[in-house]
């Protein structure tokens, strides 16, 4: 009797199965560390992983792994039909694993359809969301680069026309300011007076157009804040 009790018991299920076990549950759920880097992948590797041969507790370990993956797989993935046509597989391999199991396949479906199509609702939702807010941020920037290109655009027209107006100033004001230094000139020994009033219209010129071409100047120099 001694040493029948002190004999070694033999191995449970529980023993003999627990490192295949969370080998499998690694398989289901370790693949969720992509998905959001590489959804559709990440849902199909949960997907393979829960095809596996189903131990204890693998049902709810599926639902866990798959419910999260698909989300994923809908809101970011950019294959969004792809992500789509898996989430019959996944609603058939969550069933087939109770099943397996002996349990009762009708509830068994009605829980993956419960969880996958809230998935889907809210994953669709989000995805939906997300799009409009892209959009919106796209039209946004639209908007600014088209006021931006509108601005430099009446900047450059502005600029032309100041430049255009420089020059008819200083070509206008220069030429009179010759015309009168050579009637000036030509006055200047026999008649000092008149060559007087022509030097005095030189000196009025010049400074009119120092005047014009200050203001033209400032309208070029950018406001100080």
């Amino acid at each position: 009797r001694i040493q029948a009790s002190l004999a070694p018991a033999p191995p449970t299920e529980y023993g003999m199965f627990s490192h295949a076990a969370l080998l499998a549950v690694l398989a289901r759920t370790a693949p969720l560390t992509l998905r959001r880097v590489y959804p559709l992948t990440a849902f199909w590797l949960c997907l393979a992983g829960c095809a596996l041969p189903t131990l204890p507790g693998g049902a709810v370990v599926n639902l866990a792994a798959l419910a999260p993956a698909a989300y994923s797989a809908v809101v970011y993935s950019p294959y969004w039909l792809l992500a789509m046509l898996g989430m019959p597989a996944a609603v058939l391999v969550l069933v087939s694993a109770a099943v397996t199991k002996g349990q009762s396949g009708n509830y068994q479906l009605l829980t993956a359809l419960l969880v996958f199509v809230s998935t889907l609702i809210v994953g669709n939702a989000v995805r939906l969301g997300r799009r409009r807010a892209s959009d919106s941020q796209a039209r946004l920037n639209r908007v600014q680069a088209e006021q931006e290109a509108a601005t430099r655009q009446a900047i450059g027209q502005e600029r032309a026309r100041i430049a255009r107006e420089l020059h008819d100033v200083v070509t206008h004001n220069v030429s009179m300011m010759v015309v009168q230094a050579g009637a000036a000139r030509r006055v200047l020994g026999s008649t000092p007076d008149e060559a007087r009033t022509a030097l005095l219209a030189v000196e009025d010129s010049g400074r009119a157009a120092i005047v014009e071409l200050q203001h033209l100047l400032g309208l070029l120099d950018p406001p100080s804040s």
